[in-house]
């Protein structure tokens, strides 16, 4: 069977030259989308993840600030530049980049639910007015792989790991989309009776029997390369969340797979692509002057 590896990259380029004309209309009038980040705590990945948005940022024309929080500082830090951020006009979009450092870790939900809902451009704070970006760049994966009938209305989508933040907002919204969705809680399965080889396997077992159901298996489990063939479908799609390392073992899924997002160049690309387009939306809805979005 050939198998499809999917262009994050060439699909988020398409996306970006169309919003790159929205952000001109913005920037004629004096507004430049601005998006501000929370970088707490000092993880390489968090860099790699603000140095794309970064680029993406200034090639549709849009400004990226970084505001860098050490375990030198208190809550309060936090409190107090959010509350500035949430109160200035230029600034349109707010982010939390996760996982934050451990001494903040407890008060995680209270910073991100402190974020003005107008400007909360990463959908968290609940209920949210953005779509996630994560979860909107695997819905626009989901229209092309529609669009080129490999899946069909019908068809059913497993999504493992439903008890994270990513993947619980990715069964939620696409069941608002209107598909077929079961979630598995990963973290619920692993809890076995005791340590012993049979019931790791029985274990895993269960685990691939519930995945290979999926037409199309998204991963999102944080589990570096533990997908395998047993785990999906004949002919089936596979869209892997794992960042920066993939989820699923791609070189043994193909032939097996009909279609494959790979990491990195798959659901990356889209995730940020979808953030920046959350953000013009935020600008235009925020300067009270919307633009056509073309």
């Amino acid at each position: 069977m050939e198998t499809v590896i999917f262009d994050g990259r060439a699909r988020a380029k398409a996306r970006e030259e169309k919003l790159k004309k929205r952000v001109d209309k913005l920037l004629a009038k004096g507004v430049t989308p601005r998006l501000s980040t929370f970088l707490i705590g000092d993880y390489w990945s968090n860099r790699l993840y603000i140095k794309m948005k970064g680029k993406a940022a200034e090639r549709i024309g849009a400004k990226l600030d970084v505001y860098e929080i050490t375990a030198k500082h208190s809550y309060n830090r936090i409190g107090a530049l959010m509350r500035i951020l949430n109160d200035d006009k230029d600034v349109h979009g707010i982010m939390v980049q996760l996982p934050i450092h451990p001494k903040f870790r407890r008060f995680e939900m209270r910073i991100l639910s402190s974020i003005n809902p107008d400007k909360d451009v990463d959908g968290m704070v609940m209920p949210s007015k953005f779509v996630p970006a994560t979860v909107k760049g695997v819905i626009d994966i989901l229209k092309e792989v529609k669009m080129k009938k490999y899946i069909v209305d019908k068809s059913k989508i497993v999504v493992m790991g439903s008890e994270g933040m990513v993947g619980s907002q990715m069964v939620k919204h696409l069941l608002r989309e209107g598909y077929r969705v079961k979630g598995v809680d990963i973290k619920q399965m692993r809890t076995v009776p005791n340590r012993s080889q049979y019931w790791k396997a029985v274990r895993h077992m269960k685990i691939a029997k519930l995945a290979s159901e999926g037409d199309v298996l998204i991963t999102a489990t944080g589990d570096v390369e533990w997908i395998g063939k047993e785990h999906v479908k004949w002919g089936g799609v596979v869209i892997d969340v794992g960042a920066p390392k993939p989820e699923a073992k791609k070189d043994e899924l193909i032939g097996h797979a009909k279609f494959i997002t790979p990491v990195p160049g798959g659901v990356g690309p889209m995730t940020v692509i979808s953030l920046m387009d959350n953000l013009v939306t935020a600008a235009e809805k925020l300067t009270k002057e919307p633009t056509d979005k073309g």
